[in-house]
């Protein structure tokens, strides 16, 4: 569930300044941070397919908002239950420095584990110990959680994140890695030019099929700032 709060900037969000974005504003912040910077680079078809159907940056905050805040109820148990531990400075220095990205620079770069952040959830369960998400494991990884859209929550396990070469976690891998679910292995990431038959598959996150079968990975230009 970790990418639920990837893409994100500086926003006006509550507890700035070296008080840092607190659980409580954290919905708020997130949803306001990633649709201003989608309105700032993508365009239309592009923001509509990356808010799930939002029109404009109002529509966007709305529902971002809501599926936010189910994602901060989790962290508040979390919190309280001793499993995770929060920085709210880390998260708004992660924010602040995803804020400056260029458009072209957040197409491949804008996700809250940028190389210039340090990670705002440190996770305190060790592999075998209960999660109700990635951030509560000291791996960053829980396998078997989900939650629904009425916030329903099922616990997993903490583990150690299945990377290339392994086999898949019911669908999922690494961020290095995807499942190829005709094996049911994890696979390297392919880099562009390589043969690719879903987005997913490549490091670029676009996989042009348009001239070819099977496609080939190729450099993403999805809210580049370009029209």
């Amino acid at each position: 569930m970790r990418s639920c709060i990837s893409i994100l900037i500086l926003a006006a969000c509550g507890g700035g300044g070296s008080g840092g974005v607190s659980p409580a504003g954290l919905a708020s912040a997130l949803a306001e941070a990633s649709c201003n910077k989608h309105e700032e680079c993508c365009t239309a078809e592009e923001f509509m397919d990356a808010t799930l159907g939002s029109e404009n940056a109002a529509e966007c905050k709305a529902v971002l908002t809501g599926f936010g805040s189910l994602l901060t109820n989790v962290l508040d148990d979390s919190i309280e239950a001793g499993r995770v531990i929060y920085h709210p400075d880390r998260m708004e220095d992660c924010l602040a420095a995803i804020d400056a990205l260029s458009c072209a620079e957040f197409k491949d770069n804008g996700e809250i584990n940028d190389s210039r952040c340090e990670d705002p959830f440190e996770g305190q369960v060790a592999d075998g110990g209960e999660c109700a998400n990635d951030f509560d494991c000291v791996s960053n990884y829980c396998s078997g959680d989900s939650m629904d859209f009425e916030g329903n929550l099922t616990f997993g396990v903490c583990a150690d994140d299945p990377v290339a070469g392994l086999p898949c976690d019911e669908g999922r891998c690494a961020d290095s890695a995807f499942c190829d679910f005709e094996t049911d292995l994890c696979e390297a990431l392919l880099a562009d030019g390589e043969a690719c038959t879903s987005d997913n598959q490549c490091k670029s996150e676009e996989c042009d099929t348009t001239t070819s079968s099977p496609g080939s990975c190729v450099a993403s230009t999805t809210c580049d700032g370009v029209d």
